[in-house]
């Protein structure tokens, strides 16, 4: 409708080159378009169209350069969000993330089992604070990519979440006067609570890890709180096991989104 209008406006004026009101409603009809075109959010059209009026229109000029910010601001903010939901970004910090600390909830307990220290409250302790402040140390090296998406603030969270917990759990197991096997035995639930959060919220592929930590508890609880910690470990390398599984094929097959390189990398 308005190539037809232009078009007739300026076979008016082909016809009389002094009819101004051809003219004026010709720039009329652009100025309309261009408000059409800005309402719809287009400042690329509107720019061309710009291009048909007789003399510059700052007012014009002005209002489609606030309409290109928008879009692009607008634009920012959408692949800023692709890029925090998308599970491969951040996906080789993550698999990082699984393998060290997994391999710290093993070496801990198996140190200090090979350092001779008797099972009690005092080595559960220690071993959950020293798992935390490892924790806390991955972070640092990975804080780029890990805060990149919101899977890996979630599963770094929760890793962060159960030895400190574990530390609360025995403190408050030595200040009532529980054996350390019980307080062993609700550790292993709580790993499970906290696995069952992980597969809701970070990927529900991680139903495995559930599974394991399930098994876990109820042998505890049918060994009556002995070998809690050969339970306790062996759950926790299966979960490693299932979130590398989950997660290696995943870095080696597809290209990485931004946020994937490790830090220190452009």
């Amino acid at each position: 409708l308005y190539g037809a209008a232009r078009f007739g406006f300026s076979e008016a004026r082909t016809i009389d080159a002094g009819l101004e009101e051809a003219a004026e409603r010709s720039a009329r009809a652009t100025r309309a378009l261009i408000a059409y075109e800005l309402g719809s959010g287009d400042d690329r059209a509107a720019s061309l169209l710009l291009a048909h009026l007789p003399a510059p229109e700052p007012e014009l000029e002005a209002r489609i350069a606030r309409v290109e910010e928008e879009r692009v601001a607008a634009r920012a903010r959408l692949e800023a969000f692709e890029r925090e939901v998308d599970p491969r970004t951040g996906i080789q910090a993550r698999a990082i993330l699984v393998l060290a600390l997994f391999s710290s909830w093993l070496a801990a307990p198996a140190v200090t089992v090979a350092a001779g220290m008797t099972a009690g409250f005092a080595r559960e302790i220690g071993i959950s604070v020293v798992i935390s402040v490892f924790t806390v140390a991955v972070f640092l090296a990975l804080r780029r990519s890990l805060v990149a998406s919101r899977m890996n603030r979630t599963l770094l969270f929760l890793l962060f979440l159960a030895p400190s917990m574990a530390a609360v759990l025995n403190l408050g197991g030595w200040l009532w006067g529980f054996s350390s096997d019980i307080t062993g035995t609700l550790e292993i639930f709580l790993n499970l609570t906290l696995a069952v959060v992980a597969m809701g919220l970070v990927d529900w592929r991680l139903f495995p890890a559930v599974l394991g930590f399930a098994v876990a508890y109820l042998l505890a609880m049918w060994h009556q709180g002995g070998h809690t910690l050969l339970f306790l470990n062996g759950a926790d390398a299966f979960a490693g096991l299932v979130a590398l599984a989950i997660w290696s094929p995943e870095l080696l097959r597809r290209p990485l989104s931004r946020g994937s390189s490790p830090p220190g990398s452009p």
